[in-house]
This record gives structure tokens, sequence and C-alpha cells, in this order.
């Protein structure tokens, strides 16, 4: 049982994902809602990001999460990786004050890693704004603000300009860098989510995509382009059902987009 306050705002499992990062697979979502639903089950909320609570959840004082990620239904993402991808997720304005947590918790052993800061935006606002990447047509898709394209377009410029440094480590998740494009060569900035085959996969906080790339694409970030706020928020349409979307449907909401100014009134997102 959640406390009354913190009822409206949903818990998502800290430090675990959907296998290979990205989409949930609909079979896998539907094994991990059936060990759920209708559970007597303890949950303790760890910490907070943007607009949710990273929670452990415990089914006879057994931690779901780590049977989950033992039977392949989940994969283990670090708090700092898990926390880049999800403030790039942001749809709503965060709080100023610090929150206060229900029990304080445990200590980093890793040391401090930077975090890039994300870019929040105000329900009943309309912005102007480019669709950067479509991951799941209507469903699932990022914008870039008009207002922030000529600051994109001068970091770009200065992170593709500069001495790159290749990692002095073996990334481990959650570690922030720049990445070199496999698709276009261009250096971004980006976060590794996970190692793939002796490669990494990195999410682009600036575009909104993932892409798996080997390590000597990997380079160290100065810290000055880390302080910019990511470009790169995710959103849904409203309205729209995931079940009723056709890849017509998906084929046809992306090219509608592609390289188009549009308005977006942003909507608080439904609890």
């Amino acid at each position: 049982n959640l406390p009354y306050s913190r009822r409206r705002t949903r818990p998502v499992f800290q430090e675990a994902h959907c296998v290979g990062g990205g989409q949930w697979n609909d079979a896998i979502f539907e094994t991990i809602s059936k060990e759920l639903k209708f559970r007597d089950a303890q949950c303790t909320l760890l910490a907070q990001a943007t607009q949710y609570y990273l929670a452990k959840l415990y089914l006879n004082n057994t931690d779901l999460c780590t049977v989950l990620i033992q039977r392949g239904l989940m994969q283990p993402i670090s708090l700092q990786a898990q926390q880049a991808v999800m403030l790039s997720m942001t749809m709503q304005k965060q709080q100023s004050q610090q929150p206060q947590p229900v029990q304080p918790a445990p200590p980093s052993t890793g040391g401090s890693l930077n975090n890039y800061k994300a870019c929040t935006l105000e329900p009943g606002c309309l912005y102007p704004v480019y669709v950067s990447y479509v991951n799941d047509g209507p469903c699932h898709f990022s914008v870039q603000l008009k207002q922030s394209e000529e600051v994109l377009v001068m970091l770009m410029k200065d992170i593709n300009s500069i001495t790159l440094r290749p990692l002095e480590d073996v990334p481990i998740p959650g570690t922030i860098c720049l990445a070199r494009c496999q698709e276009d060569g261009n250096i971004c900035r980006a976060v590794v989510t996970n190692e793939v085959d002796n490669q990494f996969k990195v999410f682009y906080v600036d575009f909104g995509n993932y892409e798996v790339v080997p390590l000597d694409f990997l380079y160290q970030i100065p810290f000055k382009y880390v302080l910019p706020k990511v470009m790169a928020i995710r959103f849904s349409l409203d309205g729209v059902e995931k079940s009723t979307v056709t890849l017509e449907m998906q084929c046809a909401f992306k090219k509608f987009v592609d390289n188009r100014l549009l308005h977006m009134k942003v909507l608080p997102s439904q609890k």
C-alpha cells in the first residue's frame, strides 16, 4: 500500500527496465502483469525521478525485481542511466522543492556521475516543435522545441569540432558520454544504457533514439557539454490507444511529422 499523498504517482521498478531497453515486448509485459495482479505485495519507495517514484516491490519478502531479472523478463540498469532516460521522458514541470524520501536510499558505491538535466514543459501551454524521432508512431515520439533550434545547432557544431578523447574505462550503464552516430557519423551527447554483445547501447538525449555502437565510438564528454538541458522530450498523442494503431497509421504519422514545424499543446499526464 502506498501513502495517500503518493497514490496518484506511478511507482517504477528501481534499477530495472525492459529487456534490451526501448519498447516493452507485449508478451513479456503481459507475463509481468499476471505476476503482479491481485497479489499482496510490499512496496518501498526509495527515490524520485521526474514525476515517478522508484520503488522496490516484495512478494513474501522476496525482491520481485531480482526474480524477474533472473527469469529474463527484465534487465538491470544503473540508477544513473534510469534517471537520465526518464528525464528525457518528462512531460510535467518538476517540483522545485526536494522531495522527502520515505526512507533513506542506500549510499552510492560507484562514485558520483554527472547527469543531464531535463527540459520541462508547462501543461496547458502551446509550443512550436519539431518531431526528432518516431519510436512507435503516435504512441511514442520525441520532440525538440523550436526555441532551442539555434542552441542545438551551435551545440552540435561545437561538439563536432573538438578533439575527441576515448573513454578511460569500459563504460557502465549510466555513463554519460559523446558517441559517434552510426547513421551519419555525427558526434552526439549520449548516455550508455547497457552492454549488448561486447558493444554498447546508447540513448541520444538530444534526439530521442537508441543505437548500438562499438567501444571506440564512445568518447569523454567535457563538463561544459553536460550543462545544456536535453533537447529531446518524449510524448504520446492524446486520445490514441496503442491497441488501435496499425502499421499503416504509424507510417502515416511518421510521414506527416517529418521535417514539419508543429504546434503542440501539452496536456497533464494521465494518472
